[in-house]
């Protein structure tokens, strides 16, 4: 299992201290390849897409509008 992190530096965090999942681009359970973006997440008024780390079967742990702050892991792929 691989996680889907945010991105321990994405944004500043002592302006914004979280942001939310504003999309997924793949279904819960869908297969997924290295470095296509997943999901969306939106921080400081800006749109971050993330990547996935690796190919695998998508698991969603973090619906659209969860908040959500660097580091945390929004979803797994096995």
């Amino acid at each position: 299992m691989t996680e889907i992190r945010i991105p321990d530096d994405l944004w500043d965090t002592e302006k914004v201290p979280e942001g939310a999942v504003s999309s997924w681009l793949f279904e819960d359970g869908e297969e997924v390849t290295e470095g296509s973006s997943v999901a969306t997440v939106m921080a400081e008024k800006t749109e971050y897409d993330i990547p996935a780390p690796a190919s695998g079967t998508l698991s969603i742990k973090v619906a659209v509008e969860e908040a959500v702050t660097p580091g945390t892991v929004i979803g797994t792929l096995e």
